[in-house]
């Protein structure tokens, strides 16, 4: 299980347009936690497959598995 951060610090992101030239993308999102868990298919010790699912959560939410934010 994981526990991804999206302080979403930075407003706007470089992006590169299909004509090759650079514009920018303002965000709209506000800050954002996302909970994961990932499973691993392993056959013959190498990796064949990994399912994840995940939900949005409200920022900076507690979990139960790590220190931060208890």
């Amino acid at each position: 299980m994981t526990m991804f951060r999206h302080p979403l610090e930075e407003r706007s992101w470089v992006i590169i347009n299909p004509d090759g030239t650079q514009g920018t993308r303002e965000l709209i999102n506000n800050p954002f936690d996302f909970e994961s868990v990932h499973i691993f298919k392993v056959q013959g010790g190498k990796i064949h497959d990994i399912e994840a699912m995940g939900i949005s959560l409200p920022f900076r939410s507690k979990n139960g598995w790590s220190d931060f934010w208890r």
